[in-house]
């Protein structure tokens, strides 16, 4: 025999340019003979004795057995998938039998030693380590196929007239694996078992690389309550969780339980959009999210290890606009409440908008936004606008009930800062916040307060009231009707441009500077009175009932300048905890030039008001 080839209908591959001997006997067949050929670039050697393998049948009339090198790119090819070689290189050894007879069987082993897999794990393999590969098929009237790697992975398949049924079960194997991949729909891929690990980020990369659009729409894999002890999310982020989910080319349906997030991700090719609906996240359970980690795994020579074509198509491609709402936020075991967004993010930024929802009582409003731009030197700005209920209900986690109490609220604030948003610091922070609170009153901040309530201590007057000795003009408490507060963050330092509150009996302003590494503070604190209701303080104040009988009689021709008649300012100044307040004048409610800030100062420089003129 000279220039023959081989090749039988249903498998992937031909042997070509066969020759040699070959010996028949009637009627049994062909009982031996020995053929060279080629087989993928391969020169082999076929052995047609059928006594040199038993495939099992119960009858055989031609058999042949070799053993052929074939490369990662071959094995790609017979899979019908293109791999890039920065996840499969090498080649190995595989031993080929096939016998038909009564039935037609064929049957592939190797150890795979000298091929290099990438590919995250269970896939992941050393050039010279051993890792068992076999693959049956039988081409009796209904073919079957059968196929184990290692451990880790054993599959059935049954060819119906639509198309292949199979299951794989990743980790374990069960009995009638067959009988259970008869019951799988046509074309689909049924999953079930469980993993040690499955890193997350690194399969997400993995496919970026692979093409799969050859693999047909019409084809679906699926997967039932598949446990992965650890699921890598990033560089040590692991954790439990039990998945279930389906993907068809066009469309992936993802369920996740976990003991931090409960809930499904759905993508779709077509709209290239991600939708996330979670029922539950633990924020008590969540784990650690490292930014640093995150940046250096990016950065490694295995990540970017890629071909330049497929580096190339990475670097046009943009992470999906993700549309997420997550019904019930827990926190030591209660519900915050809930939040939706939109995720949209870029090889250039990452950005966070239409945030809305009500997070432990804060309503978020129109106009959140949070934007992060990455690059050399990454920056991360937001716009904020929240609506506060009642101190009862909100922010129960700051514990801000023992600082002041408030029938509602809100804050509007526009912030920047360098570094990403988990970089967030009061030194680090630049722009403007405006908050306004109805119907409340302030309470002490302890000296030993530290974190927000250490910041909130800045604005709490009840303690300069009872420094500048005069509390017993105001009600316990420091109650108010409105409190108002325009602040300036400048990095090291917090301008108070403006902070007030006011009530019936009067009212409390404070502007000036607080040095945020020092936490010292240089501010005037100007109290004002209605001067009928005060004629006491105004007295003692002016020098006695003569001055403050002209005072209030001054108060009824002069209206408008009747702030100023009833006005006392204090200096405050020191450490945050513990300033000294210093009485500086009366009947000025006008603050110093140097304490100040831009927005005080520029409505100081516009033109005096009507009444101001009077």
């Amino acid at each position: 025999m000279i220039g023959a080839q081989f090749a039988y209908r249903g498998l992937p591959f031909t042997v070509t340019d066969l020759s040699g001997d070959i010996v028949y006997r009637y009627p049994q067949g062909i009982s031996g003979g020995t053929l060279a050929g080629n087989f993928f670039d391969d020169n082999i050697t076929l052995n047609l004795d059928p006594m040199a393998v038993d495939l099992g049948l119960s009858a055989v009339g031609f058999s042949l057995s070799t053993r052929a090198n074939l490369s990662a790119s071959t094995l790609a090819g017979l899979a019908n998938l293109e791999m890039p070689e920065a996840l499969m290189s090498g080649g190995s050894d595989f031993s080929v039998a096939f016998q038909a007879g009564e039935g037609v069987r064929l049957s592939v082993m190797s150890d795979l030693v000298g091929l290099e897999s990438s590919v995250p794990a269970p896939f992941t393999k050393a050039r010279d380590v051993p890792q068992p590969l076999r693959f049956d098929l039988d081409l009796s009237d209904t073919p079957e196929a059968v196929v184990r790697y290692g451990n880790a992975l054993t599959g059935h398949g049954l060819l119906k007239s639509e198309g292949w049924s199979m299951i794989a079960e990743v980790g374990v194997e069960s009995e009638g694996g067959l009988a259970a991949a008869s019951v799988v729909p046509a074309n689909t891929l049924q999953i079930s078992g469980g993993l040690d690990e499955l890193d997350l980020a690194a399969w997400t990369g993995t496919l970026d690389r692979l093409n799969l659009s050859n693999t047909g729409n019409d084809f679906t894999t699926q997967w039932s309550e598949v446990e992965i002890d650890r699921l890598a999310l990033g560089p040590g982020q692991l954790v439990d969780i039990v998945t279930s989910g389906q993907f068809n080319g066009e469309k992936l349906d993802v369920a996740v339980e976990s003991g931090f997030v409960s809930g499904t991700a759905m993508y779709s090719r077509d709209t290239h959009s991600i939708s996330l609906q979670i029922d539950t996240l633990d924020l008590d359970q969540l784990p650690d999210f490292n930014i640093d980690a995150l940046s250096a795994y990016a950065d490694s020579e295995a990540v970017k290890n890629v071909t330049e074509e497929v580096e190339e198509k990475a670097n046009g491609a943009d992470l999906p606009p993700i549309s997420a709402e997550i019904a019930a936020l827990l926190f030591e075991g209660e519900s915050l409440g809930s939040i939706g967004f939109e995720l949209d993010a870029s090889p250039d930024a990452v950005s966070l908008a239409g945030v809305s929802g009500v997070i432990d009582g804060v309503t978020f409003g129109q106009g959140n936004e949070f934007a992060w731009t990455l690059g050399e030197t990454p920056s991360t700005s937001a716009s904020i606008n929240l609506q506060l209920g009642s101190s009862d209900s909100t922010l129960s986690t700051v514990n801000t009930d023992s600082v002041v109490n408030f029938a509602s609220g809100s804050l509007v604030s526009e912030l920047s800062w360098v570094g990403s948003p988990l970089d967030i610091s009061l030194a680090g922070v630049r722009g403007q916040a405006k908050l306004a609170l109805n119907n409340g009153s302030f309470l002490p901040v302890s000296a030993n307060a530290t974190g927000p309530l250490r910041f909130i201590s800045i604005f709490n007057l009840a303690g300069l009231v009872q420094r500048a000795n005069v509390n017993q003009l105001f009600d316990p408490g420091l109650t108010f009707d409105m409190a108002t507060g325009d602040l300036s963050l400048e990095g090291d330092r917090v301008v108070i441009n403006k902070f007030a509150i006011r009530n019936g009996g009067g009212s409390l302003d404070l502007g000036g500077n607080f040095d945020i590494a020092s936490e010292v503070i240089d501010a005037e604190l100007t109290v004002t009175l209605p001067l009928v209701e005060n004629i006491p303080w105004v007295a003692a104040l002016a020098g006695g009932l003569p001055i403050a009988a002209g005072a209030y009689l001054a108060s009824r021709v002069f209206e408008d300048q009747v702030t100023r008649l009833s006005s006392g300012v204090y200096s405050v100044t020191g450490p945050i905890n513990t300033p000294e307040v210093k009485f500086i004048r009366v009947f000025d409610a006008r603050r110093s030039a140097e304490k100040m800030g831009e927005s005080a100062a520029g409505q100081r420089s516009s033109p005096a008001s009507e009444s101001d003129r009077r």
